[in-house]
């Protein structure tokens, strides 16, 4: 969305320069659930800071550390009470 493109380039405007992390998209999966790796969550904007990774490299494939930031972008036609989840109940194991 263009919120989430506008969020992502805001925080990363900002975090590249000093070199505080990485920024990233709803293209990337995060490994939550240590029991169903192949369970992911994809927020649409999320950021890493840079010493959560080894040698400050990125990860091929999905992200299995947790990000510091998340940003999930709610469109005005979703409740902001009860908006839609795109996957299952985090409290429930697959």
């Amino acid at each position: 969305s263009w919120v989430g493109i506008q969020t992502a380039r805001v925080i990363g405007n900002f975090a590249e320069p000093l070199q505080l992390g990485y920024v990233f998209g709803s293209d990337c999966g995060y490994q939550c659930f240590h029991w169903s790796p192949k369970r992911l969550r994809r927020p649409d904007v999320s950021f890493i800071r840079r010493e959560k990774f080894p040698n400050g490299q990125m990860f091929d494939g999905h992200v299995p550390i947790v990000p510091d930031l998340v940003v999930e972008v709610i469109s005005p036609v979703t409740s902001w009470k009860r908006p839609k989840l795109r996957s299952p109940n985090i409290s429930e194991p697959a």
